[in-house]
């Protein structure tokens, strides 16, 4: 039976007959297996001699599905369906964590370069150099996986008339930066933090304060738990020296590709070497009050050091809440939480500026001249983090799963609900007799509606001083506990249970509006406006955009119906957020707008489907 390359030619379908099909296949190393136009890929968890050039080139010149189920036919097909429509690809790689979606996207940008030919040599050499920086900076070990994307990487590679790639852009969404801060046991931060662990020498550790015992809140090895799993790609500590120095040597090399002066990568690692001791900031009470009182002077005089700015200054920002109002300037002491959650802010909002200032750089290294004028179509791949279910889900699962929810939604848009559309338009009957998908919508609307839903209602709570995560899962619960797709806990507490596509999921809530939030404080961010380091001027010559950007939607981001595949602005229907909201912009509401985006662009283009499957 494992020579059926396509499970629509089984005579019986069935969810067993398709599973034991699968496994069947997966036994004998066919990772590959066609569902109509779809492919499902199953990690081997193993190297298999499949990816030669003999065996690309197998693909090279089908411009029809090859009857042999592989990812590069995938990446052929789109590259022929390019040329031969001028229509935009998109190949959208999904599946849960651990799967293998960013192996699966190196292969299909791999053969789409070897195919356009021409600048294979060049772009095609650099685009595959750039993948490890965006891995250090923006992946880490996770419980389900030792390299986790923590991030969502679209990546468009445009063409001209004669199928040639000559450039290339890269767009980057939701950022997991509360990474920075915090994780969960057993995982840990981002990779980049370890490999310059291992790889700076004695005496480089030290003009940044930092020393061999990696003895910092945010990194501290004490804090995980034991690594043992081992895979090819896996940065963790325990793993030994020589393996974090080559990833070290390499994140070094391509500092060189993108033009870094020595000067330049030093300010990055600089920059780097100061959030962990920005984290390492602590704080205690006043004896006299509940003020916030810095305990630890060397790591705000170290941390400011670095950043080139004034440390009296950190410390009343950090400390002190001023607001002007009529005129008159009032400055309140912080408690030690709020003190607390400021610092994490500023880590964060520091490191994020510095991931978006990197890619800034990649897309200089990788974009056209003359853009405008010379692109005539491009193909996309998707690369973005898998649905997660863990013993404890937080804030960032919900998001993560809300963001595979919208996938799975395009998913069934183009391969269910549209093909009945355009049947029915044509007075054809679409036969589906046996075919059952489960319409997410609801669960969207649960998530995204506006003013009722999940991420509203958690906007809203955000804004009352007094607000509790009791407080938010109560009005929860009761705007959606009569919902098929939500369950609240019998005793009506910070916690609740989503039916999602891919199973259900109960998630804890308590840090949900702390995170939220995410504020940076206007006085942290004066101060870092201040400093002294070019680089990190650099970073903060970016108009802030807590002030700058708007965000709009209505109900869900539900995708309208093409009139065109590949064509047309096909934006996610929106409605206007309060003005208070655009001053004062939360998390939730930079994940709507990223997500927005993103599903736009999608939207522009005509999709390929890849489902990698994790055994």
């Amino acid at each position: 039976m494992a020579d059926v390359h396509d499970l629509v030619q089984l005579s019986e379908l069935t969810e067993d007959s398709l599973l034991s099909h699968l496994r069947e296949r997966h036994g004998q190393d066919q990772i590959y297996t066609y569902v109509g136009d779809i492919l499902i890929a199953i990690n081997p968890f193993k190297s298999l001699d499949i990816y030669r050039d003999s065996m690309a080139a197998r693909y090279e010149s089908v411009s029809e599905r090859s009857p042999l189920p592989h990812i590069f036919a995938i990446a052929g097909n789109a590259y022929h369906r390019m040329r031969e429509t001028g229509r935009n690809q998109c190949c959208v790689v999904s599946g849960e964590s651990g799967a293998g979606k960013t192996e699966s996207t190196k292969l299909i940008l791999r053969h789409v370069l070897k195919l356009s030919g021409a600048t294979v040599q060049t772009l095609g050499e650099k685009i595959n150099q750039i993948n490890p920086l965006l891995e250090a900076f923006g992946n880490a070990q996770t419980k389900m996986n030792d390299n986790s994307s923590r991030f969502g990487k679209y990546l468009e590679l445009m063409f001209d008339e004669n199928g040639a790639v000559y450039g290339a852009q890269i767009s980057v969404y939701l950022l997991e930066k509360c990474r920075m801060v915090h994780q969960l046991p057993g995982e840990t931060n981002f990779h980049i933090f370890y490999y310059m662990f291992y790889g700076l020498q004695p005496e480089q550790l030290a003009e940044y304060h930092l020393d061999k015992s990696i003895n910092h809140r945010c990194i501290r090895p004490e804090d995980h738990g034991e690594f043992t799993r081992a895979t090819e790609q896996t940065c963790i500590m325990k793993r030994g020296d020589q393996l974090q120095k080559e990833r070290f040597d390499e994140i070094c090399s391509i500092f060189k590709l993108l033009d870094f002066s020595a000067s330049d990568s030093k300010a990055v690692f600089c920059t780097l070497g100061s959030l962990l001791h920005v984290s390492d900031i602590a704080f205690k009470a006043h004896v006299d009050t509940d003020a916030a009182v810095i305990s630890s002077s060397s790591s705000l005089e170290i941390a400011c050091t670095l950043l080139g700015i004034d440390p009296e200054d950190l410390r009343a920002a950090l400390t002190l809440s001023v607001t002007i109002t009529r005129g008159e300037t009032i400055a309140r002491e912080q408690t030690v939480r709020e003190a607390e959650d400021s610092r994490d802010a500023m880590a964060k909002d520091i490191y994020s500026r510095l991931f978006d200032w990197l890619v800034r750089k990649i897309n200089d290294l990788l974009s056209p001249d003359h853009y405008a004028t010379r692109v005539q179509s491009t193909i996309s791949v998707l690369d973005i983090f898998g649905f997660e279910n863990l013993e404890v889900n937080c804030f960032e699962q919900c998001f993560i799963n809300i963001a595979n929810e919208q996938l799975q939604f395009f998913f069934n848009q183009h391969v269910f609900a549209w093909e009945q559309e355009e049947y029915a338009e044509q007075g054809l009957v679409l036969e589906m007799t046996g075919v059952d998908y489960t319409d997410n919508r609801p669960l969207l609307d649960l998530f995204l509606k506006r003013h009722v839903g999940m991420l509203d209602l958690l906007n809203q709570e955000c804004y009352f001083p007094s607000a509790t995560a009791t407080t938010f899962a109560q009005k929860v619960h009761k705007q959606w506990g009569g919902s098929d797709v939500y369950v609240a806990p019998k005793n009506l507490g910070p916690t609740f249970t989503i039916n999602h596509f891919a199973g259900s999921v109960s998630y804890e809530c308590d840090d949900f509006l702390d995170k939220n939030r995410d504020m940076l404080p206007r006085d942290v961010l004066r101060v870092m406006k201040t400093s002294a380091v070019s680089l990190v001027k650099d970073l903060y010559e970016v108009e802030d955009m807590l002030e700058t950007n708007t965000v709009s939607r209505k109900n869900t981001l539900h995708l309208q119906r093409r009139r065109s595949r590949g064509s047309g602005s096909n934006l996610a229907r929106m409605s206007t957020v309060s003005e208070k909201t655009r001053k004062k912009k939360t998390l939730g509401l930079f994940f709507v707008e990223s997500l927005s985006d993103l599903m736009d662009k999608m939207m522009r283009s005509e999709p390929s489907f890849v489902r990698c499957i994790k055994p």
